[in-house]
């Protein structure tokens, strides 16, 4: 299995703001996760690949974690950040599966999908017990949801207590979510709910 880069697919998707925020996001935690993965030494290919899937995910979790704190942001506790949220989770899981697992039995991606959807249920826990989305002056506080993303991804990588396997995610991640653009897809997104 080969890790595809890019989402020719995407087409086969409704086209709207909350399509092209998923987009965005699987897209980009895609990116970072193979940016994680040049430094990692796996066994074999199914290592390789195992991991890639975890680190994606807990990319994928921490992006839409983020969309939904600035969701709220930009909308309030409202039935418009509401009717944006809703479909979103939902719609990364398809996605995400479709890209990377469309080759796979249907009935599998529909498994993966519902487990997808659970882990990010836990991992939005988690990540809801943030204060900050990044804090000045401690990059390792799990008080701030960048540097618990970072925590995350170097434990998967195997070392989450080397200082460079902890910088390493936080700045793809920081980096990342800064070309990402997302306050302005939410935005666009928010004006076609």
């Amino acid at each position: 299995m080969r890790i595809p880069a890019k989402m020719s697919w995407f087409k086969s998707f409704q086209q709207d703001g909350t399509t092209r925020v998923a987009a965005a996001i699987i897209s980009t935690a895609n990116n970072c996760a193979q940016e994680v993965l040049a430094t990692l030494a796996p066994r074999n290919e199914k290592e390789k690949h195992q991991l890639w899937y975890e680190i994606l995910c807990e990319f994928l979790f921490g992006f839409l974690h983020i969309t939904s704190r600035l969701a709220v942001s930009l909308f309030g506790q409202t039935e418009k950040t509401t009717l944006f949220l809703r479909p979103l989770g939902p719609l990364v899981a398809e996605m995400h599966v479709e890209t990377y697992l469309g080759h796979w039995p249907a009935d599998l991606k529909k498994r993966i999908e519902a487990e997808f959807l659970q882990n990010l249920s836990e991992a939005q826990k988690e990540y809801s017990s943030c204060r900050d989305l990044a804090t000045e002056g401690e990059p390792f506080s799990k008080d701030a949801v960048i540097s618990l993303l970072a925590f995350k991804v170097a434990d998967i990588a195997g070392n989450p207590n080397d200082v460079f396997d902890l910088m390493l995610p936080r700045q793809i991640a920081t980096t990342a979510f800064a070309k990402m653009n997302l306050r302005r897809l939410v935005e666009e997104a928010g004006k076609e709910v």
